[in-house]
Protein backbone atom coordinates (compact mmCIF):
# COMPACT_ATOMS: atom_id res chain seq x y z
CA UNK A 1 0.00 0.00 0.00
CA UNK A 2 1.30 3.46 -0.87
CA UNK A 3 2.03 5.97 1.89
CA UNK A 4 1.76 9.74 1.80
CA UNK A 5 3.62 11.75 4.44
CA UNK A 6 2.45 15.27 5.18
CA UNK A 7 4.27 17.58 7.57
CA UNK A 8 2.81 21.05 7.97
CA UNK A 9 4.57 24.08 9.44
CA UNK A 10 1.98 25.73 11.65
CA UNK A 11 3.43 28.88 13.19
CA UNK A 12 1.10 31.86 12.68
CA UNK A 13 2.99 35.16 12.75
CA UNK A 14 5.85 33.67 14.77
CA UNK A 15 7.04 32.01 11.57
CA UNK A 16 7.33 35.20 9.52
CA UNK A 17 7.89 37.93 12.10
CA UNK A 18 11.42 38.66 10.92
CA UNK A 19 10.48 38.90 7.23
CA UNK A 20 6.86 40.14 7.01
CA UNK A 21 4.71 42.89 8.47
CA UNK A 22 1.17 42.85 9.78
CA UNK A 23 0.19 45.09 6.89
CA UNK A 24 1.54 42.87 4.12
CA UNK A 25 0.88 39.46 5.66
CA UNK A 26 -1.59 39.70 8.55
CA UNK A 27 -4.60 38.63 6.50
CA UNK A 28 -2.77 35.45 5.45
CA UNK A 29 -2.20 34.60 9.11
CA UNK A 30 -5.86 35.30 9.95
CA UNK A 31 -6.79 32.78 7.25
CA UNK A 32 -5.16 30.00 9.27
CA UNK A 33 -8.17 30.04 11.62
CA UNK A 34 -10.36 28.95 8.71
CA UNK A 35 -7.81 26.80 6.89
CA UNK A 36 -6.81 24.48 9.75
CA UNK A 37 -10.37 23.27 10.55
CA UNK A 38 -11.03 22.77 6.83
CA UNK A 39 -7.81 20.79 6.42
CA UNK A 40 -8.64 18.70 9.49
CA UNK A 41 -12.05 17.88 8.02
CA UNK A 42 -10.48 16.93 4.70
CA UNK A 43 -7.76 14.83 6.34
CA UNK A 44 -10.39 13.03 8.46
CA UNK A 45 -12.60 12.35 5.46
CA UNK A 46 -9.73 10.67 3.60
CA UNK A 47 -8.03 9.16 6.68
CA UNK A 48 -4.81 11.15 6.17
CA UNK A 49 -2.44 11.38 9.14
CA UNK A 50 -0.44 14.57 9.53
CA UNK A 51 2.42 15.88 11.61
CA UNK A 52 1.96 19.54 12.48
CA UNK A 53 5.25 21.28 13.32
CA UNK A 54 5.14 24.47 15.33
CA UNK A 55 6.90 26.71 17.79
CA UNK A 56 5.95 26.32 21.43
CA UNK A 57 4.93 29.97 21.76
CA UNK A 58 1.91 29.34 19.53
CA UNK A 59 0.54 26.92 22.13
CA UNK A 60 0.23 29.59 24.80
CA UNK A 61 -3.36 30.49 25.62
CA UNK A 62 -2.87 34.27 25.54
CA UNK A 63 -0.45 37.12 26.14
CA UNK A 64 -0.35 36.60 29.92
CA UNK A 65 0.43 32.90 29.50
CA UNK A 66 3.16 33.80 27.01
CA UNK A 67 4.59 36.38 29.43
CA UNK A 68 4.61 33.81 32.23
CA UNK A 69 6.43 31.28 30.03
CA UNK A 70 9.18 33.66 28.91
CA UNK A 71 12.63 32.45 29.87
CA UNK A 72 14.42 34.42 32.56
CA UNK A 73 17.43 34.66 30.28
CA UNK A 74 16.25 35.47 26.76
CA UNK A 75 18.42 34.72 23.74
CA UNK A 76 20.49 37.65 22.54
CA UNK A 77 20.70 38.42 18.83
CA UNK A 78 23.01 40.91 17.18
CA UNK A 79 20.24 41.36 14.63
CA UNK A 80 17.29 42.18 16.88
CA UNK A 81 14.78 41.38 14.13
CA UNK A 82 15.54 37.69 14.81
CA UNK A 83 14.16 37.83 18.35
CA UNK A 84 10.48 37.07 18.81
CA UNK A 85 10.69 38.56 22.29
CA UNK A 86 10.93 42.04 20.76
CA UNK A 87 7.34 41.69 19.54
CA UNK A 88 5.79 42.34 22.94
CA UNK A 89 3.33 45.12 21.92
CA UNK A 90 2.45 43.44 18.63
CA UNK A 91 1.70 40.19 20.44
CA UNK A 92 -0.36 41.93 23.12
CA UNK A 93 -2.49 43.77 20.54
CA UNK A 94 -2.94 40.89 18.05
CA UNK A 95 -3.35 37.64 20.00
CA UNK A 96 -5.13 35.71 17.20
CA UNK A 97 -2.06 36.16 15.02
CA UNK A 98 0.23 34.62 17.64
CA UNK A 99 -1.70 32.17 19.84
CA UNK A 100 -3.72 29.23 18.57
CA UNK A 101 -4.36 26.97 21.53
CA UNK A 102 -7.93 26.19 20.32
CA UNK A 103 -6.53 25.01 16.97
CA UNK A 104 -3.85 22.97 18.74
CA UNK A 105 -6.51 21.34 20.92
CA UNK A 106 -8.58 20.60 17.81
CA UNK A 107 -5.61 18.98 16.06
CA UNK A 108 -4.83 16.85 19.10
CA UNK A 109 -8.45 15.75 19.50
CA UNK A 110 -8.41 13.99 16.14
CA UNK A 111 -6.76 10.60 15.89
CA UNK A 112 -3.86 10.13 13.51
CA UNK A 113 -2.38 13.60 13.97
CA UNK A 114 0.63 14.59 15.98
CA UNK A 115 1.98 17.94 17.04
CA UNK A 116 5.73 18.48 16.97
CA UNK A 117 7.70 21.46 18.12
CA UNK A 118 11.05 22.58 16.86
CA UNK A 119 11.75 24.97 19.78
CA UNK A 120 9.78 27.30 22.02
CA UNK A 121 10.67 30.16 19.70
CA UNK A 122 12.84 30.10 16.64
CA UNK A 123 16.45 30.07 17.68
CA UNK A 124 18.88 31.39 15.11
CA UNK A 125 22.59 30.58 15.26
Amino acid sequence: MAKLVISLDFELFWGVSNSRTMRNYGSNIEGVWKAVPEMLELFSRFDVHVTWATVGMLMCRNYDHWSDMRPILEPYYRRSSCSTYRLDELVKNNPKLFFARPLVDNILSIGGHELATHTYSHFYW
